[in-house]
């Protein structure tokens, strides 16, 4: 069964299912038929998962390249290779969030369990450093930048409406839609992006980077993010199910109980490096929910947050609107009059958006951004989450539930926090 969002498999360009022929040769052979190549000896040819994913042609076997060469056994391989090597380990927030929900725990009891059992399992030798580190930072960082490049736009009237970049699956479908929406695309990394790169440059250019993750478009993303010289921000990524099941196959009965078997504390604080001191006061239909608004990080909320005067002691209003479902949902604000921030989750969401953008339909003619993700419900229900058997709205509500309750957490001892 495929496990990457429907925007890496459907719209005639199967990234990942394999396919009758690879062109890559042909093209090497520098446009000689492929008939002309029967006749010669055969050129072996080496083809890279970088190939494929940069090809336009047939794109093949993506995901076993992807699954095998980011797995358990690719980490073990990887620590015993260099027991001395420098790693950092990141949790993304809805990772944590999946796992609280399924102990039974808060999320900040959570990450330190997935730190005590990283430390167990990644263990180097005496010395070797070892971080383990959430993500809210970086976090914060994407979504002020984001921000930041969303004003800079509307001031200066150009490349609107702006598109989150932050969901991989999203990225490549619009790399593969042609050219005439890659402007609008926001420059600004994700959060697994920015504490990659961060790392590499701070820490270590030879630090390896491990990411749990709750999609598996996130492995996509580790392939193909790097820097100038070649060297990639993310050297694997492992889902939140991929990270439960090898948990299970240390301690076969995971419960409530077993979590205490892990406990390690998290080299980084829980909070948020940026927040903005404007109040919102979101006002949303009996459908929605606040934590399905800050599920995929909330970057339409920075974006008002930021355009707010900071000396401002009235919330800021945002009134949302949902279309058909709440996989669609259009915000405004008297901040921003005459323009919707649009929340667009899911692939059929997608193909909406593009057609369009594409056709300039009165639908989105006055969206001046976008957050666009690939996973229906967004980033909290990632392909890479825990799935559960018969998983109701319900259960996927509780999960939601935590979520709002590990952000209210954590703004509130922001706001006791003394000032920096």
């Amino acid at each position: 069964m495929n496990s990457f969002s429907p925007s890496l498999q459907l719209a005639g360009m199967d990234y990942i299912a394999p396919s009758a022929e690879c062109i890559k040769p042909t093209v090497l052979g520098k446009g000689a038929g492929r008939g002309a190549l029967s006749g010669a000896a055969p050129e072996r040819v080496k083809i890279t998962l970088q190939d494929c994913l940069a090809c336009s042609g047939c794109v093949t076997t993506a995901e076993t390249v992807l699954i095998t060469s980011q797995s358990k056994e690719e980490i073990l391989r990887a620590r015993s290779a260099n027991m001395k090597k420098p790693w950092l380990v990141t949790v993304s927030t809805q990772s944590a969030t999946a796992l609280a929900t399924y102990w039974g725990v808060s999320v900040p009891e959570a990450y330190r369990v997935i730190s005590g059992f990283v430390r167990q399992v990644c263990k180097g030798a005496e010395g070797s450093p070892l971080y383990v580190c959430d993500l809210l930072w970086a976090q914060s960082i994407s979504t002020r930048k984001t921000a930041e490049e969303f004003q800079r736009r509307v001031r200066q009237k150009e490349g609107l409406p702006l598109i989150v970049s932050a969901c991989p699956g999203w990225v490549c479908y619009c790399e593969k839609q042609g050219s005439a929406l890659l402007p609008l695309l926001c420059p600004v990394l994700s959060p697994q992006g920015i504490a990659g790169s961060y790392a590499k440059k701070v820490i270590s250019p030879d630090v390896y980077h491990l990411s749990i993750q709750p999609c598996f478009d996130r492995k996509l993303e580790a392939a193909r993010d790097s820097d100038a010289n070649g060297n990639y921000y993310t050297d694997c990524v492992i889902s939140t199910s991929e990270l439960l099941n090898w948990m299970n196959e240390e301690a076969p009965k995971m419960d409530n109980a077993v979590t205490h078997a892990w406990n390690g504390e998290l080299d980084s604080d829980l909070l948020p490096l940026y927040t903005s001191p404007t109040k919102l006061a979101l006002s949303y239909p009996p459908s929605a929910s606040e934590s399905h608004l800050r599920s995929s990080d909330g970057y339409h909320l920075a974006c008002i947050q930021n355009v707010a005067n900071t000396d401002r002691t009235e919330p800021v209003e945002v009134a949302y609107e949902v279309g058909r479902k709440h996989n669609l949902m259009k915000a405004k604000t008297p901040l921003l009059p005459g323009q919707v921030l649009c929340l667009a989750y899911g692939f059929q969401q997608i193909q909406n958006i593009v057609r369009g953008l594409h056709k300039k339909l009165a639908s989105v003619r006055d969206y001046t951004f976008i957050e666009l993700m690939a996973c229906p419900n967004g980033c909290l229900n990632g392909g890479g989450q825990i799935r559960y058997e018969g998983e109701t709205e319900e259960q996927k509500g509780s999960t939601g539930e935590v979520y709002a309750d590990f952000f209210n957490w954590s703004t509130e001892l922001l706001s006791k926090a003394p000032p920096s």
